[in-house]
């Protein structure tokens, strides 16, 4: 799965934005989301979790003009990929915009 959102803010405005929504979720969410973890070397994080019993990978970049994130569904959710994808990408575009 490859989202790509463009947006026209600083880079460093952008990787902001992300952190407050992460550390927003981690919080309202934390108790669906379990072994959480984010490792960021400069603008590029490697996030890893766990939901509903699911395994979740995914690797983030914060360029420039864009947002782009590459992770893997997982087979039991491959039925919702296209939704998946959908969410995240409007949730990304309302936060960069």
């Amino acid at each position: 799965m490859e989202i790509i959102v463009n947006h026209a803010l600083e880079t460093q405005e952008a990787k902001n934005r992300i952190l407050k929504l992460a550390d927003e979720l981690k919080k309202d969410y934390g108790n669906q989301i379990t072994n959480y973890s984010e490792t960021w070397k400069e603008n590029t994080a490697d996030i890893a979790f766990k939901a509903m019993g699911l395994s979740i990978k995914g690797t983030l970049n914060i360029l420039p003009n864009k947002v782009t994130m590459n992770g893997k569904v997982p087979l039991m959710a491959k039925p919702f990929q296209g939704q998946i994808e959908s969410l995240i990408k409007t949730k990304l575009a309302e936060l960069l915009a």
